[in-house]
């Protein structure tokens, strides 16, 4: 749970040890330009920190909830961005783990579709199926260079019988328990 202004604090520890990457499983980019902190301003603060947009990975984006502005920031920077395929994200994602030293990976509850995760602050009537973002998860999972896995924007007021508290939890096994 909590909002993704937290995802910009685990980028910066692993900054400070070596070149850092991300990898992003969200709905939206969180790349806002504000020098006041929220859940939309973590990768652009990532980014104008020293990350490289070649070490970055969005996935999941819904282009409904996502500026055009922001996309042609991201693209500008180098980075990649992937809507639902799930090859083309884990091509990119291979690229990410392959040549940075540190990885950060953040899931962003809303990136799935609102029938398996209701209880969010902005839910995705066409965000990823759960299957594919498990399958994505567990292949990033497994690289030694992923140091941090965040998981955000639980909101449990708006969850429908803990669904999506459960998915939560579902994810965070795939990261500890069938970790290598």
């Amino acid at each position: 749970g909590g909002g993704h202004d937290w995802g910009y604090s685990s980028v910066a520890a692993l900054m400070q040890a070596g070149r850092t990457g991300f990898i992003n499983v969200d709905a939206h980019l969180d790349v806002r330009a504000s020098e006041v902190h929220h859940s939309g301003t973590s990768y652009w603060r990532a980014l104008e920190s020293g990350v490289r947009g070649e070490d970055a990975l969005w996935f999941g984006v819904q282009p409904s909830a996502t500026s055009l502005f922001h996309r042609e920031y991201v693209l500008a920077k180098g980075g990649s961005v992937v809507a639902d395929e799930l090859s083309e994200a884990t091509r990119a994602a291979q690229q990410i783990l392959d040549q940075c030293e540190l990885v950060d990976l953040s899931l962003d509850m809303d990136v799935f579709a609102m029938s398996a995760a209701p209880g969010v602050s902005a839910p995705q009537p066409s965000g990823l199926p759960v299957g594919v973002v498990v399958q994505f998860l567990e292949f990033v999972l497994a690289a030694p260079t992923v140091r941090t896995f965040g998981i955000y924007e639980l909101c449990p007021p708006h969850d429908v019988e803990d669904m999506t508290a459960r998915l939560a939890a579902r994810c965070l096994w795939s990261g500890v328990v069938q970790r290598p």
